[in-house]
C-alpha cells in the first residue's frame, strides 16, 4: 500500500507542478480531488524535500517495517 501511494503521490507532483511550476513541499497540498491523491488507511507519505527543480518524498505503512522513497522528477521507487 505504501508504494502504490507513493506512485500516486508522484502524479500528484507532476499535476501540481503544472498548476504552480514548482513542486509541493508538503503532501497535503497533493490530497484530495484537486490533485487526485488519497491515501491507504494507515500509510504515511512525507515530502522531505520540494523546489521548482524536483522532489523526495518517503512513505511507509504503520504496520510495515520498510520505507519507501522516491525523488522525482523520473526516479523509481526503491526501500529506503
Amino acid at each position: 500500500a505504501a508504494q502504490s501511494d507513493l506512485k500516486n503521490a508522484t502524479t500528484a507532483q507532476e499535476a501540481y507542478f503544472v498548476d504552480n511550476q514548482t513542486y509541493a513541499s508538503a503532501i497535503t497540498d497533493l490530497i484530495g480531488a484537486s490533485y487526485g491523491l488519497y491515501t491507504s488507511q494507515n500509510v504515511t507519505i512525507t515530502v522531505t524535500g520540494a523546489s521548482a527543480g524536483g522532489y523526495v518524498m518517503e512513505a511507509e505503512h504503520s504496520s510495515g517495517d520498510k520505507t519507501w522513497q522516491i525523488t522525482g522528477p523520473g526516479g523509481s521507487i526503491t526501500e529506503k
